[in-house]
């Protein structure tokens, strides 16, 4: 009976025009006929056997996507009108058993799932040619490699989200035994809700490996590479055991692509591509893009670094990190540059980077505020009681400014005064060094006695004292002429000459890896806020930024 069949291919003789539809209006029209809504001459569809056909419950529609493995149709049950949409392998591959095998590890891989961030499939069948299909849910939005595309490089406060509800997915997976092994944007699907937001769910299980209790399928053959060349793991590139890490160390590189708009790697062929995955190790996506918070760029460098072990546990563990991160990152950014918040930075970039857990931040943010409360407390007794060998050289400049009606009518006694001010500055502003308040006590002590000493109404006696003052310190910079150079230097060329010889230090050291490139990135970052510091308070915390990072990175 014509209502029981279940497969009816439209056939089209030759001589028959091929019928189109207006993508406005819906009007069937002929092949290369113009639509009177458009006037334009439309383009003809892809014809298809199976649009219109009835595979079991459900009526084909139309066709929405053709991969390497298969094509997906959309699909109604028509006494309900519930959407679908349908699978079914290429012809080409209906007769190998692995593909099939593939297909049939999708459907279980899901099943055992059962996550709102993961593709449900509900059914699975054979057509009458032998081709094997799934039936799953219909989504509704765009794929994340498309929205991608449109575009270019997403914010941070776009990404995260994102990230977050990925490793919600990824979570649930490897809590189900299952790892998807190809993850990467077009794998993502950005769901469109009636209110106009979106969550996420990951497609394409094709290729999942099931540790258990499906571990021994062809698709998960030891010694095969199975994946996406520039996403796939360096142990999944050279066909070694995969794991929960495998997952995550492609995650860092999707993080990596929304926020640059590139992969880490590329090459001409998909092999050179593996190949500087398993031998090289990424640079810093802040290189690219300098608004990407210290406390991302690390956990993308750790999730993708080369060895398993050295990578995140679990990706609930990276939500907690991607968490920390959010709350980080939403502060008030004026006193970013400071050294309180960056050492907090470094603190928990440094610990995440040795695999220290999330679990000790708590313990690492008590030890920072006991930090900050040290160093007010030292400002407020400098405010209160000053040290002796500072005072003088700030109490040097009004002393000298006495004299200014008598230097009046001799110009060139203004130079000496000149000096003393840029003196008295930076040593007012420049944090206190042990070899300098008494260094500081002998150069003052001779202009306390040389001023009062002189008779005001006479100009020579002014000019002997301010020639004496001069030849003082040029006697003791003969005698340790390194201070004396660093004394005049501005406190910004002191920083950047130290951030340099640190840098220096830690080539010389010999340090590789992940931890060589954090290190090198926090000194770029000090490098940036040295040259806009414009106050004696942020060179001295500057400074003692510095003093943590080379406890951190240098002594061992």
């Amino acid at each position: 009976m014509a209502r029981d069949r279940k497969l009816e291919p439209r056939m089209h003789p030759e001589h028959t025009p091929r019928a189109t539809a207006c993508p406005r209006c819906k009007q069937a029209l002929a092949e290369g006929a113009a639509c009177p809504c458009t006037v334009i001459p439309v383009v003809p569809r892809p014809w298809d056997s199976l649009v219109g056909a009835r595979i079991g419950d459900y009526v084909i529609e139309e066709r929405i996507g053709v991969g390497g493995m298969g094509i997906v149709y959309r699909a109604v049950q028509p006494l309900i009108g519930k959407e679908v949409a349908m699978k079914l392998l290429q012809p080409q591959l209906a007769e190998n058993p692995e593909e099939l095998q593939r297909l049939l590890t999708e459907a279980r891989a899901v099943n055992a799932i059962q996550h709102r961030g993961i593709i449900d499939i509900f059914g699975f069948g054979v057509l009458p040619d032998g081709r094997q299909y799934v039936v799953m849910e219909y989504l509704r939005g765009v794929p994340l490699d498309a929205w991608l595309k449109k575009r270019g490089r997403l914010e941070v406060k776009e990404v995260l989200p994102i990230l977050d509800e990925i490793c919600s997915a990824l979570g649930a997976a490897h809590g189900a035994g299952v790892i998807h092994r190809d993850l990467k944007p077009s794998n993502v699907f950005l769901v469109e809700q009636a209110d106009g937001t979106r969550y996420v769910k990951l497609l394409d299980f094709g290729i999942a490996k099931l540790v258990q209790p499906y571990a021994d399928t062809p698709a998960t053959i030891a010694g095969q590479m199975l994946g996406t060349p520039g996403y796939m793991s360096p142990e999944q590139a050279r066909g070694q055991p995969v794991g929960p890490s495998t997952d995550l160390y492609a995650l860092g590189v999707l993080a990596y692509k929304l926020l640059t708009g590139r992969t880490p790697f590329s090459g001409a062929e998909p092999y050179q591509v593996v190949l500087r995955q398993c031998e090289e190790d990424p640079p810093p996506p802040s290189f690219l893009c300098a608004d990407i918070p210290p406390e991302l760029d690390t956990l993308i460098l750790r999730l993708m670094s080369r060895k398993p072990e050295q990578r995140p546990g679990s990706a609930e563990e990276v939500r907690q990190m991607l968490a920390w991160t959010r709350d980080t990152t939403q502060e008030p950014t004026t006193l970013r540059s400071l050294t309180a918040p960056a050492t907090a930075r470094l603190l928990a970039a440094a610990s995440r980077v040795r695999g220290v857990s999330v679990r000790y931040l708590p313990v690492a943010g008590a030890l920072c505020l006991l930090l900050v409360g040290v160093l007010l407390g030292g400002v407020l007794r400098e405010v209160v009681h000053p040290r002796p060998g500072v005072p003088p050289a700030i109490v040097e400049a009004p002393a000298a400014s006495k004299t200014e009606p008598v230097q009046k009518a001799t110009p060139p006694s203004q130079e000496p005064l000149v000096a003393t001010r840029e003196d008295a500055v930076a040593a007012a502003e420049l944090p206190a060094q042990p070899s300098l308040p008494a260094s500081a006590g002998a150069r003052v002590a001779p202009s306390e006695e040389a001023v009062p000493t002189p008779s005001p109404p006479k100009a020579k006696t002014v000019s002997e004292p301010v020639v004496r003052q001069e030849s003082a310190p040029r006697r003791v910079a003969s005698a340790s002429p390194s201070p004396e150079r660093e004394h005049r230097k501005s406190p910004e060329q002191q920083l950047l000459e130290r951030i340099d010889r640190l840098g220096t230090t830690l080539r010389q050291s010999g340090a590789k890896g992940q931890q060589a490139s954090v290190a090198s990135l926090f000194l770029e970052k000090a490098r940036k806020d040295a040259q806009a510091a414009r106050t004696a308070q942020q060179w001295r915390e500057l400074n003692l930024f510095l003093d943590e990072w080379e406890r951190k990175f240098l002594r061992k």
